[in-house]
């Protein structure tokens, strides 16, 4: 992963989830690109929420998952070789 990726690497917040998804519908005239960095966006997601601790603060997951499936209204292809 890229250290400018907003979100790895430290906590990840709704607001690092929005710029990456916005990120992802810039690249939709490259299919394989913008699905590469959509499925590297859900596994930090998920990734965020299972390493979570208390002492992290308030981990604000449904935003962070509600923010991450926009990107389903995107349409680019989807596929795996």
């Amino acid at each position: 992963m890229s250290e400018t990726t907003p979100g790895v690497g430290m906590a990840l917040t709704p607001a690092d989830v929005s710029a990456r998804v916005d990120e992802i519908s810039r690249m939709m005239d490259d299919d394989e690109g913008a699905h590469g960095a959509e499925d590297r966006l859900y596994r930090d997601v998920l990734e965020a929420i299972a390493s979570w601790k208390p002492e992290q603060g308030t981990l604000e997951y449904r935003a962070l998952c509600q923010e991450a499936l926009k990107s389903q209204d995107f349409d680019f292809s989807r596929w795996c070789a």
